[in-house]
């Protein structure tokens, strides 16, 4: 079911690769076979970044984290908390539509909620 639900975040073009991670970086699930570099790299660095995040947010008195947006060069990494032990996250091309990414990854999160 996992799967099923990253392939459809696939579906709409603009996002190259996507995984679902635990809180610790290990890979619960992943469609990342078009991206050269390993689920497990990303996993690791995904999860340090949430963690830095968060912790600053909550020092900030910022309130809770809704996504992470790193933005690069050569297109963009989207990460979301999908339930209080997961994180889903996507990587897109360069011009991506964020507003459209970010609706697709909320619902792809309600669901992977249910599941896990």
């Amino acid at each position: 079911m996992l799967s099923k639900i990253l392939s459809d975040l696939k579906d709409i073009g603009e996002i190259q690769a996507s995984a679902i991670f635990s809180n610790d970086g290990l890979i619960i699930a992943s469609d990342t076979e078009s991206c050269d570099l390993g689920a497990e790299i990303i996993g690791a660095m995904v999860a340090m970044t949430m963690r830095s995040a968060e912790h600053t947010a909550r020092k900030l008195d910022k309130g809770e984290m809704e996504h992470l947006l790193l933005k690069t060069t050569e297109g963009n990494i989207f990460s979301m908390k999908a339930g209080s032990n997961a994180i889903l996250t996507v990587l897109t091309e360069l011009n991506g539509n964020e507003g459209l990414i970010l609706l697709k990854m909320k619902k792809a999160c309600e669901k992977i909620k249910k599941i896990l």
